[in-house]
Parts: structure tokens; sequence; C-alpha cells
């Protein structure tokens, strides 16, 4: 691995072959508003990734001059960990626990879902200052968690998808040793994945981010009343100029049936990739019909507010 060099931006991803085609995608967004994608370094924690797609990633990458590195990872470490039965989230999403012991020599990353587009420059996201906490996030709108996670608010919850990292403290802290032990042992109240516990580790030590740099979709769907989180102006100014859009629900934009109203930035980004050719699995005829009667009836895609 290079050394820690200031200037270098620290951006990691952890995934499947499943999600290895959106890794590539989101990663292609991300160096294509890049204003210097050469000092972006790309660390993608490997959770049995085909020979094919990481090629197809590795290209990406080299198209912007990136350097890429897949990090292999001991997945006996998360061997006791449970995964509730939801298609959207497989044993990579855990991956983001194990980033300070991997990659050891650097004190700050970030990390971000494979479910999501970037629209701005990264930089602007890495350089804010989180030394006093371990980690940045953007608040998680409309979670009902921070009841059975004992938090105090619901304003206490944050979404895991977009995670600045504090590597050095959170090394020193040991609180991701907390968040392994915390899976472990609350199978049976983890509900969202490594988000819970995380929140219930870390709650008390985040730092919150502005919402343009996790849009999440529960923020689209009930734009009004995520101004009561956020408010009025940043809801507002999040939606107009999204710096990253999440696609947090569990439909995706790579379904054919998805209806989110940002899904065609996917595919802009998609079609500048190997996967340029991509078709959904679900685009079958029952399908079409399914969607051709929903626009003779006039359904429409949420609005954006």
């Amino acid at each position: 691995m290079p050394s820690n060099r200031e200037n270098q931006i620290m951006i990691v991803f952890s995934s499947d072959d499943q999600y290895a085609q959106h890794t590539g995608v989101s990663i292609c967004s991300l160096l294509e508003n890049a204003v210097s994608p050469q000092k972006i370094s790309l660390y993608v924690i490997d959770f049995d990734i085909s020979e094919s797609n990481k090629s197809n990633i590795q290209a990406v990458a080299d198209q912007y001059k990136s350097q890429l590195h897949f990090v292999p990872i001991q997945q006996e470490i998360l061997k006791d960990i449970q995964v509730r039965n939801r298609k959207h989230i497989t044993k990579a999403a855990f991956g983001k626990v194990m980033i300070p012991e991997l990659l050891k020599d650097f004190d700050k990353a970030l990390f971000l879902d494979s479910d999501v587009i970037v629209l701005d420059d990264i930089a602007q996201l890495y350089q804010t200052d989180i030394s006093n906490h371990l980690v940045g996030a953007v608040l998680n709108p409309f979670s009902t968690r921070h009841t059975a996670l004992g938090l105090d608010t619901p304003n206490d919850y944050f979404n895991s998808g977009v995670l600045l990292l504090n590597l050095k403290e959170l090394r020193a802290t040991k609180k991701l040793t907390e968040v392994l032990a915390f899976l472990v042992e609350n199978k049976d109240k983890i509900i969202g994945a490594e988000q819970d516990a995380l929140n219930a580790v870390l709650h008390k030590d985040w730092q919150k981010l502005d919402l343009r740099w996790n849009l999440q979709t529960s923020v689209l769907r009930r734009a009004d009343q995520a101004k009561a989180y956020f408010g009025e102006g940043v809801v507002a100014n999040a939606i107009a100029h999204p710096a990253i859009i999440h696609y947090s629900s569990s439909t995706k934009p790579w379904h054919f049936i998805n209806m989110h109203p940002l899904k065609e930035i996917y595919y802009e980004y998609i079609r500048k990739t190997p996967w340029r050719n991509y078709v959904p699995p679900d685009k079958h005829l029952k399908n079409m019909i399914k969607m051709k009667i929903k626009q003779l009836l006039g359904y429409k895609k949420f609005k954006l507010h």
C-alpha cells in the first residue's frame, strides 16, 4: 500500500460479486466529477468478486488514472454475524466495520456504499475536519430505531452509507471492536444491519454532515416532513443540488420496476463503464405490462419538491 500522504484522498467500498457492477458505476461517477481524480486512491474490500468484474472495475479506475486496490478480507471474522432476510443487504455491508484494521497505514478514509452516485467533487467532503469525532455522517430521518438501540432521540441515528472515518481514533478507542461485539451479541435486536450496530456504539461521537452528501430516498419521498429534521433550506438545497444520491430503499435504479425520480442518473454513468449494455433482469413482459398500466393510470414517480 502507498504511504499516507496528505494530498491523497482515500475512498473505500465494500462489495461482493452481486454489487460489483454498482460499485463500478459509483466509482465512475466519483471519478468523473472529481477535480483531481489522479489524487484519489480507491480501496475495494473484496467479498469474492469475480475476476471478470474486478477487471471491469479496474478498467473504470484506469480510465481516470486513479489507483485501485482490492483488499482481501478474512470472512471468518464475520461468521457469527447474522444477515437478516433483506435482499438488498449482503455480508459485504459489514466490511466497513473492518476498515480501521484493513487500512492500518491511514488515519482517515471515506467509505461509500455501492448504491450511491457522486455528483460533486468528493475532495470537498473529504477535507471536512472530523478530528474531534470518530465519524462524520448524515442523519437518517424517520428512523424508529433509537429506542431499541438506547439512543436519546431519532436525531441521534445516522445513515451509514456515507461515512467519513477518523481511522486513527477508531483504532485508538477500539470502538469498532465494540461494534462487532454488538452485532454478535444482539442478533435479535438488529434490524438495520451494521447501521444499527454503528449507531448503538458511536451515537455520541459522530459529526453531522450536510444532507447534500447523502441524499437518501426517504428524503425525496417525504421532503416536507424531512424539513423537521434538517430545516427547509437544507432540504431544498440538497434536492436541487445533490452531491451524493443514495438509492437507499430496497428497490434500486438497476431494477426495471424502480420508480426513483433520479433513476436515470444511474444509467447515465453505467453507459460510461464496461457494463454499458446492462439490461435489468426484471425487465420482462409481466413487468413491462405492469409499468404500462401504471403509466396509463397516471401513476408517476414520486415528485421532487
